[in-house]
């Protein structure tokens, strides 16, 4: 877009919601699915209003992406000047109208299919006619330089965000069941209300095209089954966008962003599913033990595509878990990643089924990964019965207990803490192979002790996280056969 063209234009940019709030209330992975598609789906109707929207777009980027198919719930785009206010508008009304449209052709089908058992249209409607948020934001006057323009055009959404009219839910609920998942809506059929009745409408109606893993279904049959969601996101992002100083530059990252995405799903294996992978954000689910590799597989691919550090929050709890729980747990563990370890780095939370919350995290170029990987193949070894190492992550927590391990240890509190691990060692049959040699690599045991007794610029001193590894490895890897934790 030439600077004369472009000095006829406005900037429009525009968001919808609830997102991550709406997609996590789930009861199984399909509605996870179901519940991103949905805002994907809506979101593209209103980018399709805008005139000439495939040259104007800013992000998402159309190109590869033809069809805007998995886009996020944003988009900034470039619009006549003058214009703005009446294209948000009617961006607005082509966004309640496909999801009012997408919810009647459900709603009416599985009234077909299932005779008699929901028949109330206007509490129906009147529900799907309030659940959108929608919020935009327009820069009448851009300067050319995309970086100041990005800012200023997040400083009035913002704004808008924080001075926006909120409007009372209209229903009269009293005395009535509430959704089971979002606690608002009243219930219409099987404790859910309207939003929530269209993700089990279209996962039921669409099967084909919302093709869940049998690994990831619920069954009663089988116990000891774990689930991870993986949550990805890129890290300072709004930062990298305020420094891009023309529309070329934005627009050249906003298509590495979406061949990011359209990429993302070779991560994920065949026993595992992406939800959703929109601009720099990923969400999918996988069996626990695979969980830390495809976390690791998916920042490379982010580092490779995009050139930026990403940081992922992984939540690991048993099937019988709810997974609107670990969603939020995900949520939290990628802000905690962020937070705690300084970004660039990975949190993980594992859900006991005895009620314990087990919590650890490191950066990415930590030797904890590397240590994490040698423990996996004990871990595997033990499993096949080729070595036993029985419960050593349990000894070293026993002989560890009476130490307080929190804040920074100095050399000689490293020193005991070791001495502890080499007589855990020693008390363990398989810890050394046949020619007396360690298994695990002591330097890097070492190296990761260091590491988490110091305290940096980015990171406390988490001493605590050097045990709480051996304890979320032997968790995420240890043979189970019906147990119960």
């Amino acid at each position: 877009m030439s600077d004369d063209h472009q000095e006829k234009k406005s900037l429009l940019l525009f968001q919808l919601g609830p997102v991550q709030s709406f997609i996590a209330q789930a009861e199984t992975v399909g509605d996870l699915a179901v519940g991103s598609a949905i805002l994907s789906e809506v979101t593209a109707e209103a980018i399709r209003v805008v005139p000439s929207y495939k040259t104007n777009l800013v992000f998402p980027s159309p190109e590869g992406n033809e069809e805007l198919y998995g886009i996020p719930n944003r988009f900034l785009v470039f619009v006549p000047k003058g214009e703005g206010e009446e294209i948000a508008e009617a961006c607005e009304e082509a966004a309640r109208r496909a999801l009012v449209n997408a919810a009647t052709e459900s709603y009416e089908r599985y009234n077909r299919d299932h005779p008699g058992k929901v028949n109330n249209p206007v509490q129906f409607l009147a529900q799907i006619n309030q659940f959108l948020q929608i919020t935009w934001a327009v820069l009448e006057t851009p300067t050319g330089n995309m970086g100041k323009d990005y800012k200023a055009i997040g400083k009035l959404m913002a704004m808008r965000r924080n001075t926006r009219e909120f409007e009372q839910w209209q229903e009269e609920a009293y005395g009535q069941q509430k959704d089971i998942l979002s606690g608002k809506e009243v219930a219409i059929l099987d404790g859910r209300g309207a939003m929530n009745l269209i993700k089990r409408f279209k996962a039921e109606q669409e099967a084909e095209r919302f093709k869940i893993p049998e690994s990831l279904k619920p069954n009663k049959d089988k116990k000891g089954i774990y689930l991870a969601v993986i949550a990805m996101d890129g890290d300072r992002m709004g930062e990298k966008l305020s420094n891009f100083k023309n529309i070329d530059e934005h627009r050249n990252f906003s298509e590495k962003l979406g061949a990011f995405a359209r990429s993302v799903s070779k991560d994920i294996p065949a026993d595992g599913l992406l939800i959703y992978a929109g601009g720099d954000d990923v969400l999918a689910v996988v069996k626990g033990d695979s969980a830390i590799e495809v976390a690791k597989k998916l920042r490379k691919r982010f580092k490779d595509d995009v050139g930026n550090t990403a940081s992922a929050g992984i939540a690991i709890g048993h099937s019988s878990v709810p997974l609107q729980d670990l969603v939020h747990a995900a949520h939290d563990a990628e802000s905690r990643a962020k937070k705690t370890y300084g970004r660039n780095a990975l949190a993980i939370s594992i859900y006991k089924r005895s009620g314990e919350i087990l919590e650890w995290g490191c950066k990415w170029g930590s030797k904890a990964l590397d240590l994490y990987g040698e423990l996996s193949t004990l871990s595997a070894l033990n499993k096949e019965k080729q070595i036993n190492i029985g419960r050593f992550p349990y000894k070293l927590a026993a002989l560890l207990q009476p130490y307080a391990l929190n804040g920074e240890l100095d050399e000689q509190m490293q020193a005991i803490v070791m001495a502890e691990y080499d007589h855990a060692v020693e008390q363990t049959k398989d810890m050394r192979d046949e020619h007396k040699r360690e298994r695990l690599t002591r330097k890097n045991v070492v190296a990761y002790l260091k590491e988490c007794c110091k305290d940096t610029e980015e990171v406390s001193a988490k001493p605590e996280d050097f045990l709480n590894l051996f304890m979320m490895e032997t968790f995420i890897n240890r043979p189970r056969e019906g147990e119960d934790d």
